[in-house]
């Protein structure tokens, strides 16, 4: 895909609000390690949430 100059979008990464947060946390660093995944959407109901979502995909890119 890359050589295309395309990259992959992950969608429902966070398995639409049912993952717990070690499971938020695995599936970030799953998907940025292991599937070749560029960028993540994820959706957010409070600010703490936005910034569990910061710090895992701190985590999972270190």
């Amino acid at each position: 895909v890359r050589k295309e100059g395309m990259g992959v979008i992950s969608m429902k990464l966070v398995g639409e609000g049912t993952f717990n947060r070690e499971d938020r946390k695995a599936a970030m660093r799953f998907a940025f390690k292991n599937a070749g995944v560029d960028c993540v959407t994820v959706g957010y109901k409070s600010t703490a949430e936005i910034d569990e979502a910061i710090e895992n995909l701190n985590l999972a890119l270190a």
